[in-house]
């Protein structure tokens, strides 16, 4: 159940990320410097995804601790995004990154 809920918000993220910067003039950041910062979150997203899925199938301490410290980049580079915006993508992707981190929060090894 793990899996789906964070492959089901890695979805929509990704939808969301693909949609809401490639073309924004309105961001706190050029658009270079947004897009660097888009691709460094796909890439930690990924990451995350695959340690959770290594956690799942083999739940020992160390993957438990390479899934949290994964989820932990992830949340930084998703600040990092969302620190970037302005304006009603702020608000939005605001609330993603809280929803994220209380997920974070309420998951221990």
């Amino acid at each position: 159940m793990k899996i789906f809920k964070f492959l089901t918000i890695g979805i929509f993220l990704f939808g969301m990320l693909a949609t809401s910067c490639s073309s924004s003039k309105s961001s706190g950041c050029d658009e270079v410097e947004q897009d660097q910062k888009q691709a460094e979150l796909s890439e930690a997203q990924t990451i995350v995804i695959d340690a959770q899925i290594t956690y799942e199938s083999d739940n020992s301490p160390e993957n438990c601790n390479a899934y949290t410290d994964a989820w932990d980049n992830y949340l930084v580079k998703l600040r990092s995004f969302v620190d970037c915006l302005e304006g009603p993508a702020k608000t939005s992707w605001e609330q993603v990154y809280s929803i994220q981190v209380q997920d974070r929060n309420s998951f221990s090894c």
